[in-house]
Order: C-alpha cells, then structure tokens, then sequence
C-alpha cells in the first residue's frame, strides 16, 4: 500500500498509509478532536521511488552480472582486493609474489 501526502489548515501536512481505493476528504486528526476539518492531497515533489523485485532467470542473470562487475572492480584496486580477501591474507599473497621474484 502507498503512502499519500495530505494537507490539513489545522495540521499542516502529515501522511497517510492506506489503499488506492480508498479517498480520504476529512483530516482523520481533526476527526478525533471532534472537528469536521476538509484535507486536499498533495502531489510530492521529486516523484515516486519504486522497487523492482526480480525473480527466476532474471535475478540469477543480475546476481552472475553483479558478481563479474565486483570482480572487475576489486582486481583492478588494490586497496580493494585487501580488503575483500583481508589484510594477513593479502599481506601473504604479496610475501608469496616477493620470494618468486
């Protein structure tokens, strides 16, 4: 379910979680005060953010091209792969890599 921006002349703005079906035109506030106060809802600037949910074939095609992204990125710095593979490790690798030179 959405979140809707609303504005109250008594309240101001304030949110409300609830169902597209659902048109709301008095301030739920204001009714519990006792008053019969009208609302308008407000448009929210900088638009809507969605989620994409990916499954099946899709996710694992994401998740291999995540992963092959990632390797690029940590071989190519070497901050980085220390970092991923740890230091005493890494530190090892540079010791192995300084002995066969």
């Amino acid at each position: 379910m959405p979140t809707y921006l609303y504005f109250c002349d008594t309240h101001g703005e304030f949110e409300e979680y609830h169902s597209i079906t659902i048109k709301l035109t008095r301030c739920p506030q204001c009714k519990e005060a006792g008053k019969d106060q009208e609302i308008k809802r407000l448009i929210p600037q900088g638009g809507a953010k969605g989620v994409v949910e990916l499954t099946g074939h899709e996710l694992v095609a994401k998740t291999k091209e995540d992963a092959q992204k990632f390797k690029r990125e940590v071989y190519a710095n070497e901050k980085a792969y220390a970092n991923v593979v740890g230091d005493g490790v890494y530190q090892g690798l540079q010791k192995r890599i300084d002995r066969n030179k």
